[in-house]
Formats: C-alpha cells, structure tokens, sequence
C-alpha cells in the first residue's frame, strides 16, 4: 500500500507542519533556496553554492532574516546569503555585507547568478510549475541544466534546523518505508557535507502519514544508492521508518527541545 500526495510533483502539495509550527507559534523561514553549479561544471565549495531567500515584497526584506540563515552555515558560506524579491520585469537583491538592495533586470539577474557560482549556461526548456514561487519558475526556466536547485521546506532560526516534510510512504510486509527523489538526496547530502555547520545545524526529514510523523535526521548514514523505480516518481531513494510514529504534540516538543 502506497500513500502520496500527488501534487507534490507540481508544487502545490499543501502543508501538514506549517499549521502545527503556526498554532505553536514557533518563528520559521520559508522560500530558502540552495543554488549549486554542478560539480562537472564548478568543484569549488568556496564558489559553487549560492543561499537564495526569496521575499515577496521589497518592505519585507531584512538582513535580520539573511543573517539568521548565515549564522547556521558554515565559514565560507556565510557571506554568499542572498535575499531575492522578483517583480515582472525585474529582481531586487538584498545583500548582507552593506545591507544594500540593488536593483537587476530579469537577464541582469541571470548573468550575475550564474557568475556567481562560476557556471556556464546550458541551454535548457524545463518550465516552471504555476503553483512554484516567482523565483522557483525563474530557476527552471532562466538558468538552464549546469545548476541544480535545492528549496528548504522549513527553517527554525533559533534551533539551526532545516526541516524537509515528505508525504511519500509505502507499507510493506508491516514495515514503513519513506522515500524521497535520488537528485535530492544528493543535494541533501551536499547540503550537510558542504553548506550547514554541522556543530550547531541539523537537516530533519519528516514524513507525514494523516497525523503521525517519523523523523529522521538526514546525516551521512542515509545511503542515496538504497533506490526504488516507483511508477510516475522515477528512481526514489528508500528510508527505513523504524521509529516509534509522533503526534503534532510530540513534534512541537522535538522542535523546541
């Protein structure tokens, strides 16, 4: 038996822990992104990765917020926090250092991220979701196949976590099993080993399943190569939920403790 939320896969699969967080009154962030330069294109860790906050209007963005992000990461990646507001026709980018926001065109905005991290373009014709952010559909259909985009679900500032919800499980021989796609976990993987100060910051995966959730922490255990094919999905990576399932109670308590 196989539960999934469909809409995941167009962006518009709505939130189980975002009422939860908001009801508990817990501070998150959402709309962070990781821009990565593939490493075929770019090995650099100093130069590779961008973190992109996406706001949705030029009064709501604050250096407090990029600083918050900053603070969790590690040293070389501290300064390359950007904040990001997309209107029509143009894009305005917060940036940490002077606390300046300057004003690009769409193609501006292209150019510079791509220099940024040290990438080519390479043409590609992927769209973007109607249901993604303004910046999430700028990414797919403006900066082409020599970048990868990671979005962050959650991110809890005074706890340094980074927490992704899933809502893909099967039941298998009275076992749970979560999954999630094999280019994310990578990412994830890059994530963890490259970006995050791992003293302070963790990345939680939390799989929903109606009103119980299973966390697991992703961390260099998780093995991206422990695959399934999984029809309409592609190659998914497997996750042993071996632990004793949480309420909405007990989730909130996890967060905070």
């Amino acid at each position: 038996m196989v539960r999934e939320v469909k809409q995941e896969i167009f962006g518009s699969r709505p939130s189980v822990i975002e009422p939860i967080l908001q009801k508990a009154g817990i501070h998150y962030i959402k709309d962070i992104f990781i821009l990565t330069c593939r490493s075929k294109f770019n090995e650099n860790k100093k130069t590779r990765y961008l973190v992109l906050v996406e706001f949705k209007s030029e009064d709501d963005m604050n250096s407090s917020v990029l600083e918050s992000v900053s603070e969790c990461l590690n040293a070389d990646i501290k300064n390359r926090v950007i904040g990001v507001c997309l209107k029509e026709n143009q894009a305005n980018l917060l940036f940490m250092d002077n606390n300046d926001i300057e004003e690009f065109s769409i193609q501006g905005l292209k150019d510079f991220l791509l220099e940024k991290t040290g990438c080519p373009y390479i043409e590609s014709f992927a769209q973007g979701s109607e249901h993604a952010t303004a910046l999430s559909r700028f990414f797919r259909e403006n900066l082409g196949k020599s970048v990868s985009i990671t979005d962050i679900d959650f991110f809890i500032p005074n706890k340094c976590l980074f927490l992704e919800e899933k809502t893909f499980i099967e039941i298998r021989d009275n076992k749970k099993y979560g999954y999630l796609g094999k280019g994310q976990c990578l990412s994830y993987r890059e994530l963890i080993s490259d970006l995050i100060d791992e003293s302070k910051s963790s990345l939680y995966l939390i799989f929903v399943d109606n009103s119980n959730f299973y966390i697991q922490k992703f961390d260099k255990n998780i093995n991206c190569n422990k695959t399934k094919e999984v029809s309409s999905w592609g190659t998914m990576v497997e996750i042993d939920l071996d632990e004793k399932p949480l309420n909405s109670n007990d989730l909130v308590r996890f967060i905070l403790s």
